[in-house]
């Protein structure tokens, strides 16, 4: 006579099944994802921008910690970053590319890529408002100083 087993022993069983069988999903996922956001890495590097941009993920006020999703300089590299930190630059602050993080991380930084880009054109174009106001302000300079000049 064969023995039942109890049911809570055999829902484990079942899940431990599953678990093995989503395995290999889950890891097939994770790899689209960063295969996802290597191509928002590069696209935006490509567009040489050349503008920093950064919106923050979570912060805890009380004590001025902040997490942000930037696109930046890592070195010579433009990329999609983790800035961990205080708002006090004499306390603890760390870099990590975006690929290097948690999936957790990446998940929700993929979450507000659309959010940064905005970001990034807002800045770009604040960039070219103050580029042509100092562009207009050194020709007006210039053209004094020209007319200054002893003929």
């Amino acid at each position: 006579m064969r023995t039942r087993m109890p049911k809570a022993q055999d829902d484990l069983v079942q899940a431990l099944a599953r678990a093995r069988d989503l395995k290999p999903r889950l890891e097939a996922a994770a790899d689209e994802l960063n295969r996802s956001i290597e191509a928002v890495e590069s696209t935006l590097s490509n567009m040489q921008l050349g503008v920093r941009a950064s919106i923050t993920m979570e912060s805890l006020d009380e004590d001025g910690w902040s997490r942000d999703l930037t696109f930046g300089k890592e070195s010579r590299t433009w990329r999609l970053l983790i800035e961990d930190g205080f708002s006090d630059p004499e306390m603890p602050h760390s870099t990590t590319p975006l690929l290097n993080c948690s999936r957790e991380i990446r998940l929700n930084a993929a979450e507000l890529l659309p959010d940064l880009v905005r970001k990034m054109v807002a800045t770009a174009e604040e960039e070219i408002r103050r580029v042509e106001t100092a562009t207009a302000m050194a020709r007006k300079v210039a053209a004094a100083l020209s007319s200054e000049e002893p003929k």
